[in-house]
């Protein structure tokens, strides 16, 4: 009896088709939200330092929530934005219209922070940006972002509602 239930789903499963319709459908679903989007690409400012590029470098950020990306429970569909490093000197971030900006020192601070909570094992860096980024965090850690004045992608939610 039980057999009888359990045999198609695991034809279904085991034929592979259900990974191709999950990929398929969040395929569609990021390329509807992304169609929506605006992109902003930012610099570090003149001392900011440089970015670092973690083994996950997509991370999803909500401004409400001290964990990032998709290991630390962020989904894309919650996110208020998601930032990628470019490579040291160019980041990536979803927003609601085009912009390029020059971050200032904690905020580049505040996206390798990110990169470094979202990482699984790896973090790319030259070795500048990480002095540069370990003598000005003192006393801060990766799991303690401070997103409240973020100016990467959407506004905070109280800012999206005003």
């Amino acid at each position: 009896m039980v057999d009888s239930l359990v045999d198609p789903f695991m034809r279904y499963v085991d034929s592979g088709e259900g990974f191709h319709n999950t990929v398929r459908r969040i395929y569609r679903q990021v390329t509807d939200w992304l169609g929506r989007a605006s992109l902003q690409i930012a610099v570090p400012a003149e001392g900011a330092g440089e970015f670092l590029i973690g083994d996950c470098p997509a991370v999803t950020v909500r401004y409400d929530r001290a964990s990032v990306g998709p290991l630390g429970g962020i989904a894309l569909k919650e996110a208020n934005t998601v930032m990628l490093p470019l490579g040291p000197r160019h980041l990536a971030a979803v927003a609601r219209r085009d912009e390029f900006l020059a971050l200032d020192a904690p905020t580049v601070d505040l996206v390798n922070s990110a990169q470094v909570s979202s990482a699984v094992e790896h973090v790319y860096y030259r070795p500048a940006a990480i002095s540069a980024l370990s003598s000005r965090s003192c006393g801060r850690t990766p799991t303690q972002p401070e997103w409240s004045g973020a100016v990467l992608g959407l506004p905070p939610p109280a800012a999206q509602r005003a």
